[in-house]
């Protein structure tokens, strides 16, 4: 009676690991995701090829380098003529609204390179939280399959005890035993799975180990006004400003085509020493644009004309996108809420033992109805991971 004691203290303590959140003993998601943020070497990379993208959007916006021009010139038929120095410095200008939009464009490609970075971010941690939430779920049913495996053990002992007192036939004692290695099977398939999962954490951490003990999860609290939300998420989502983004530098691509497209103009100081004179003075000049850039304004207004068509489309597929995965984690949810009520009363493992060593219902009875009720709470773990990682999924749109 008191191994019966205690697999009804195990049955109580897994559906209570389903319907109710556990203290960590290991890390906290927002602990795992911050030490994945300082240690993964992918972001790293991404770091250093943001800041060098940025330092390359903030070279050439200064004016072209000046020229100095030296020349020392003699006479070779007739030496006695002497001889003659040219000096010149010169400085080539842009048309002053070239240099204005070089600066806004070099602003925009900065920003751009700032929230691709994020975005990169944002997905990788996005993956690292969905590696974590399957955890939780492995956990949780890591939890349950131990605790059939512990049933599934003193079945099969007692089956062993009555089959050697003659009470129980060979047929019952073999589903005895091939229940108990269904159980272990499945067991260890949960243990590799969580095994490989906490390898990737670990990877994704920079080596480091990745510790979560979690085994439950809080049932998801989603927003009721969808439209509310999504006018805050749009403001606040990466991928649409980038779009954004992209539109209004296409839009500055444009502007400083035409300001290139002005005349360029020089200035230059100039000299000439000749047989003891000298002649110095100012020379000034005047690009005429005819052909360096002919078409780029042309071009640049079929770009620009093209990003505002994908930011549009951009906005209107990231409103699709949201509406279904609203709808999903809401009806996933309340899924997950019938579950939860619905096992706090369904549950009749113990019932079904305390009838099996009764001899009131026979093995493969007990065996049937139990596997009923592992199926179900396999699905209601299940559902309630599905409901948490889409909720995850919008939570990381909005950002």
């Amino acid at each position: 009676m008191k191994g019966i004691r205690n697999l009804k203290y195990s049955a109580t303590l897994a559906l209570g690991l389903l319907l109710c959140p556990l203290g960590l003993a290991g890390q906290s998601f927002s602990e795992a995701l911050e030490s994945i943020e300082r240690n993964n070497s992918t972001l790293e990379a991404l770091r250093e090829e943001m800041n060098a993208e940025i330092m390359q959007a903030k070279t050439g916006l200064t004016p072209s380098d000046p020229s100095v021009e030296w020349g020392y010139l003699w006479e070779t038929v007739a030496p006695e003529g002497g001889h003659r120095i040219d000096l010149g410095v010169s400085q080539e200008f842009d048309f002053p609204s070239a240099y204005y939009w070089r600066q806004r464009l070099s602003k925009a490609t900065c920003s751009k390179a700032r929230v691709r970075y994020e975005i990169e971010k944002k997905n990788l941690l996005l993956e690292a939280k969905k590696l974590c939430i399957n955890l939780v779920w492995l956990n949780a049913m890591g939890v349950e399959l131990e605790r059939q495996r512990d049933f599934a053990g003193q079945i099969e002992r007692n089956a062993r005890q009555s089959f050697d007192s003659g009470a129980l036939s060979l047929i019952e004692l073999n589903q005895a035993g091939l229940n108990l290695l269904n159980c272990e099977k499945a067991l260890r398939e949960n243990n590799i799975e969580r095994n490989e999962t906490l390898g990737e954490l670990k990877r994704m951490n920079g080596g480091k180990e990745v510790k979560i003990e979690e085994s439950a999860f809080t049932p998801v609290m989603l927003f009721e006004d969808f439209e509310s939300w999504f006018d805050r998420a749009s403001e606040l989502s990466s991928e649409l400003e980038l779009s954004s983004l992209e539109s209004s530098g296409a839009e500055m691509e444009v502007k400083l085509g035409v300001a290139e497209a002005l005349p360029k103009f020089s200035i230059a100081y100039a000299s000439e020493r000749v047989s003891g004179s000298t002649l110095q003075g100012i020379k000034m000049g005047l690009s005429i644009p005819l052909w360096e850039n002919k078409g780029k304004v042309k071009a640049a207004k079929a770009r620009h004309e093209a990003s505002l068509r994908k930011e549009q489309s951009s906005r209107e597929q990231f409103l699709l996108s949201m509406q279904n995965k609203y709808q999903k984690t809401k009806d996933l949810s309340e899924l997950a809420a019938q579950f939860r009520e619905s096992m706090k009363s369904l549950s009749s493992e113990e019932l079904l033992f305390e009838a099996l060593q009764a001899g009131q219902i026979g093995l493969n009875d007990y065996l049937v109805s139990t596997g009923l009720w592992k199926q179900t709470l396999s699905e209601a773990l299940s559902c309630e991971r599905d409901a948490a990682l889409l909720m995850c999924e919008l939570e990381y749109f909005a950002k």
